[in-house]
């Protein structure tokens, strides 16, 4: 079953901090399903029109993206992505 665009990055949290004089921003990403689920967010939804170097805050993974967020999250899993402006 197809999981609606919606529902895969519906709870992605935008969250605008400062830290020693840096600004950054935190996206949290749930995947509210019972299934496994491969989710792209076009960056554009996320207000992001350049591109950006991401780092997940759980696993230290660095990632880059220019039109789309690409993410592979378990059931129920999450995902929280560090970026410095």
């Amino acid at each position: 079953m197809a999981v609606p665009k919606i529902l895969s990055y519906v709870n992605a949290i935008k969250r605008k901090r400062y830290l020693h004089n840096i600004s950054y921003f935190v996206y949290t990403i749930f995947n509210t399903v019972d299934n496994n689920s491969e989710i792209e967010i076009p960056l554009s939804d996320l207000e992001i029109y350049d591109e950006i170097h991401l780092t997940e805050l759980w696993s230290g993974e660095d990632i880059s993206a220019k039109d789309r967020l690409k993410i592979s999250l378990e059931s129920h899993g999450a995902k929280a992505y560090i970026v410095k402006l």
